[in-house]
């Protein structure tokens, strides 16, 4: 437990300090919807393999082989996010969020077309067999046709947290 007074000797505050409960509460306010988000978001997965758990083993295979290939190209539109939310929270300007939008589109977009057009040696790649290869690469070009609205929703709710509202993103 670190207090705001601790902080204090080390650098020097621009305004009034909180008390550190004052602080922690804060924290948490702005935390928990951001971490609820992001449970929220890994969950889809899970859901997605419950989805097709009646269709028989090949389907359950197939969601599951999509789900790393998928993942690896969000962690690229996720790094932008971060940018994202650290360049908005400091400036808290359109222009910045206007610009991250249209890199997210453009490289999620590519990502996307990329992943349709690559998805068969994608998912044998990912270790996809033959009886569930035409299954995965099926699903994975039908996760990749909605990739590009997915990636610029998760640049706005960077957005959002960088200007503080986490419970609109985790909405």
């Amino acid at each position: 437990y670190i207090s705001c007074e601790h902080l204090g000797r080390k650098i020097q505050f621009l305004g009034p300090v909180p008390s550190t409960k004052e602080a922690y509460r804060t924290a948490l306010r702005i935390a928990w919807p951001s971490a609820t988000e992001t449970v929220l978001v890994s969950l889809v997965s899970s859901v997605d393999v419950m989805m097709v758990g009646g269709l028989g083993h090949q389907a359950i295979a197939a969601v599951g082989l999509t789900n790393q290939p998928k993942f690896l190209l969000l962690a690229l539109i996720n790094s932008l996010n971060v940018g994202v939310t650290t360049v908005v929270a400091r400036r808290r300007g359109q222009e910045c969020l206007r610009s991250a939008l249209m890199i997210s589109a453009c490289l999620s977009l590519v990502l996307s077309m990329i992943g349709y057009t690559f998805a068969e040696p994608i998912m044998a790649f990912s270790g996809a067999q033959a009886d569930s290869m035409e299954y995965a690469v099926e699903y994975f070009r039908i996760i990749m046709i909605g990739f590009m609205p997915m990636c610029v929703g998760l640049t706005v709710n960077a957005a959002q947290r960088g200007v503080g509202n986490t419970r609109i993103a985790m909405t």
